[in-house]
């Protein structure tokens, strides 16, 4: 917007007056002028995958990686999704609802669940990184910090916080300088499931599997399985009480993890011939 001062080039102010190019006014409420507001940036929606990771500077004693998975609206509307907390196979079935709402670029909510028998609640919060093609963000559990034994099975500690990561179904990314590298994406061939983080990763693994129909859908109880395998170990055989269906579509994950780095997370969808 020009404002024309009294100066030396007043005659130029006077030219324009004459001519009615000088009546620009400062945008008011009640006289907006040309001033345009920049269009609100909207994430976008559809099934997207991830891992949370608990943080291992307040949980020192055994940070757990775990799979995550929100439906996501298109534009500014409720979301919901779950997040898996079993671990081992003599657990009970773990898992944590996760509710809120998208507002253009942010999410935030709310998630509830149970953990070998204990309630569990928290916030949920998080943002769409442009640039990184993901949701990023961060839970915490109101209950805090947690020991949990469970006889003739397991003994771990729940975290009171930790972050989590999202990105679309068949994306695949991997640690390393700036541009990271292409990375091989997760394969699975029967029952053989094989991920390719980088060379000497010490990050842990989470695999899972998702049914996208029923995460979809609003269904309970959509992350069919996961597994936490330590580093160096980079193939993996979907367990025999793991049952699929032929022809039904699935999405197989992937991720290695650190306590403050993500070193390679993949996924995409298959069916059983």
């Amino acid at each position: 917007m020009n404002i024309f001062k009294l100066s030396a080039f007043g005659f130029l102010t006077a030219l324009l007056i004459a001519c009615g190019g000088g009546g620009a006014t400062t945008p008011t409420p009640e006289n907006p002028g040309s001033e345009v507001d920049p269009p609100v940036v909207a994430a976008p929606g559809g099934l997207f995958v991830g891992y949370y990771r608990e943080d291992a500077s307040t949980n020192p004693e055994d940070p757990t990686s775990g799979a995550i998975y929100l439906n996501l609206p298109a534009g500014d509307a409720p979301f919901a999704g779950d997040m898996s907390f079993t671990y081992i196979g003599c657990q009970s079935f773990n898992v944590g609802t996760i509710s809120g709402n998208k507002l253009a670029l942010d999410l935030s909510g709310s998630w509830t669940g149970s953990v070998d028998g204990r309630a569990q609640n928290g916030q949920f919060a998080g943002r769409f990184n442009t640039t990184e093609n993901a949701y990023q963000g961060t839970y915490n559990n109101s209950g805090g910090k947690q020991f949990v034994q469970v006889e003739d099975c397991i003994e771990y500690f729940i975290g009171p916080n930790g972050r989590w990561e999202l990105f679309p179904i068949g994306q695949t990314v991997a640690a390393g300088p700036a541009p990271n590298p292409v990375a091989t994406g997760v394969i699975i061939e029967g029952n053989q499931i094989t991920w390719y983080p980088p060379a000497g990763s010490t990050a842990e693994s989470v695999l899972s599997i998702i049914d996208p129909s029923i995460a979809t859908s609003g269904g309970a109880n959509a992350i069919l399985w996961q597994n936490l395998y330590d580093a160096g170990i980079s193939t993996a055989t979907l367990p025999p009480n793991v049952i699929l269906q032929r022809g039904r579509e699935y999405v197989v994950s992937a991720g290695s993890i650190g306590d403050t780095t993500l070193e390679y997370f993949s996924s995409r969808r298959f069916s059983v011939p």
